[in-house]
C-alpha cells in the first residue's frame, strides 16, 4: 500500500506552472461561457474565425477549438447599420452583413434575422423567454464560406451554429477570456481553488473538473460590507481590507493606508513614503505577527511606490519596489519567516527574497517567474496552506500554480493530483517537491 502511495514521487522546479481549470463557466447556456466578447468576424476566405474580446485583445482560431493571440491587435470590420420596418424587441441594433446580400440581423438580448426588411423576425436564440447562449449580443459572423454557418459574440463568450441558428455551441473553452481578478481560497478539504472573475462573480473549481462553477461567498460579501463602512468611518474610498486577530488594515484608492488594533473600532492614519498616491490594491497581513503587513498599490498615472512594507504597525511604511519593472502591482503574498514575498503586476509574477521584520529599509532584488506563462497581467498571487504552493491569477486565461520557490529546498510530499497537503487515501498518488528522489521503499 505504501508503495502504491509513491508510485507517484516526482520533482518539480519552481517554472513547472500547471493550470488550475479551463477559462470558461458552467452557466447551463448550449456550453459553457466565459467573459464578454465585443467583435466576431471571419477572414477574407473563411479560413479563420477572430474575436476582440473586452479587454481588447484579439484572437483567431481555424479549428474553432485552438485560440492564437493576434499582435497588433487588428480592428474588427465596422457593422453595416440597416433600416427595419420593425425592431423585434426594444432597443435592438439592426445590421446587415457583406455574406448575407437581403438578409438582416437585430442583436439585443437575443439575435434575431429577417429576410423582408423587418417586418418578420425570426428569432434565433431563445428557448422560452431565455437565450440559450446568454443575453447581450453584440456581433454576428457569417462564414463567407457556408452561409449557414452563424457565429455570434456576446456578453458570454463566442457561439457557433452551423445550421443557419437552429441549434448552437460555445467557442469558449480555450478562449482566453476569463477576467480573474482575484484568488479567494486554496484547495481544502472537499473545496477547490475559489477566484473572482469580473462579471461572473465567485467561481470554484471542483477538484478533477476544468469547468468553473458560480458559488456563493460569504467572506466576499463581509468584505464588501466591510468596505463600505470603513469608508464612511475615514471619509475615503476604500480599496483594500485585511485583518489577523484584532489588528486591521485598510487602504484607499487614493494611496492612504489606516491601521485598527481594535478591531476595526477606531482608525489612525499611517505614514506612507513620499509619492505614494496610487491606488491599495491589495493588503497582506501575516496571521501570526500582525505588526507585519505588506500593501500593493497601482498607478492610473506616473509612478511611485508600489511594494509597501511595515514592521510595526504601520507607525511607517518602507518602499520594497527594487529592480521591479514598471506596472501596477495588483496582488501581493508573503511568508514572513522564510522572508519570501510574491507580486503579481502588469508585467507578471515576480519573487523576492527579503527581510521582512528588520528595522532598516531592506535591499529588494526582485526576480521574474512568469517565463513559462501566458504572456498576460497577472492580477492576484496567493500561497496555498503550508506555502507549499504559489497560485496566480492571469488575467484572460485563468489560474495557474507552481510550486512555491521559497520552499525548493524543503521537502514537502503532497498530492498528486492537485498539489495540496490534504490527506491521501491508500492507493493515492504522491509527489515529492523540493528535491530529487532517487528510490523509494516500504
Amino acid at each position: 500500500m505504501l508503495l502504491a502511495l509513491l508510485a507517484g514521487v516526482i520533482v518539480l522546479t519552481a517554472q513547472d506552472w500547471r493550470k488550475v481549470g479551463g477559462s470558461s463557466v458552467e452557466l447551463m447556456l448550449a456550453s459553457p461561457a466565459t467573459g464578454p466578447v465585443d467583435a466576431v468576424w471571419f477572414s477574407a476566405d473563411g479560413s479563420m474565425l477572430l474575436v476582440r474580446t473586452r479587454s481588447g485583445r484579439v484572437f483567431e482560431t481555424a479549428d474553432y477549438e485552438n485560440w492564437t493571440p493576434v499582435t497588433p491587435a487588428p480592428e474588427p470590420p465596422a457593422a453595416a447599420p440597416a433600416s427595419a420596418a420593425r425592431l423585434p424587441e426594444a432597443g435592438a441594433r439592426v445590421i446587415s452583413t457583406a455574406t448575407t446580400p437581403g438578409r438582416i440581423w437585430a442583436l439585443g438580448r437575443q439575435l434575431f434575422s429577417s429576410q423582408d426588411g423587418g417586418r418578420s423576425w425570426d428569432n434565433l436564440t431563445a428557448y422560452q423567454s431565455a437565450s440559450v447562449i446568454g443575453p447581450g449580443q453584440h456581433s454576428v459572423a457569417v462564414s463567407p464560406a457556408d452561409p449557414d454557418q452563424l457565429v455570434v459574440a456576446n456578453d458570454y463568450g463566442v457561439w457557433r451554429s452551423l445550421d443557419g441558428g437552429r441549434s448552437w455551441t460555445g467557442l469558449n473553452q480555450s478562449l482566453p477570456n476569463l477576467a480573474v481578478r482575484r484568488i479567494l481560497s486554496t484547495p481544502s478539504g472537499r473545496a477547490g481553488v475559489r477566484i473572482q472573475a469580473e462579471n461572473l462573480g465567485v467561481l470554484e473549481l471542483t477538484p478533477g473538473t476544468q469547468v468553473w462553477l458560480p458559488v456563493s461567498s460569504a467572506e466576499l460579501q463581509t468584505e464588501v460590507r466591510l468596505r463600505a463602512a470603513y469608508s464612511k468611518m475615514v471619509g475615503a474610498e476604500i480599496s483594500a481590507v485585511a485583518s489577523a486577530d484584532r489588528t486591521v488594515y485598510i487602504g484607499s484608492a487614493d494611496g492612504r493606508l489606516w491601521v485598527s488594533i481594535d478591531g476595526g473600532q477606531s482608525f489612525r492614519a499611517t505614514q506612507t513614503p513620499i509619492g505614494t498616491a496610487g491606488r491599495v490594491e491589495r493588503i497582506y497581513v501575516d496571521p501570526i505577527e500582525p505588526r507585519v503587513a505588506l500593501a500593493a498599490v497601482s498607478y492610473a498615472n506616473g509612478a511611485g511606490p508600489r511594494v509597501l512594507r511595515t514592521t510595526n504597525s504601520g507607525d511607517f511604511w518602507d518602499a520594497l519596489d527594487g529592480n521591479l519593472p514598471e506596472g501596477a502591482v495588483h496582488g501581493i503574498t508573503a511568508d514572513r519567516a522564510a522572508g519570501a514575498v510574491y507580486v503579481a503586476t502588469d508585467r507578471g509574477v515576480f519573487y523576492a527574497q527579503t527581510d521582512l521584520e528588520g528595522a532598516s529599509p531592506p535591499m529588494v532584488s526582485w526576480t521574474s517567474l512568469s517565463d513559462r506563462l501566458p504572456a498576460a497581467p497577472a492580477m492576484d498571487v496567493r500561497l496555498g496552506p503550508g506555502g507549499v504552493q504559489l497560485y496566480a491569477a492571469l488575467d484572460g486565461y485563468g489560474a495557474f500554480a507552481v510550486a512555491a520557490p521559497h520552499r525548493a529546498r524543503n521537502l514537502r510530499i503532497v498530492n498528486a493530483a492537485d498539489f495540496s497537503t490534504r490527506a491521501a487515501a491508500p492507493g493515492s498518488l504522491l509527489s515529492v517537491l523540493g528535491g530529487q528522489v532517487k528510490s523509494a521503499s516500504a
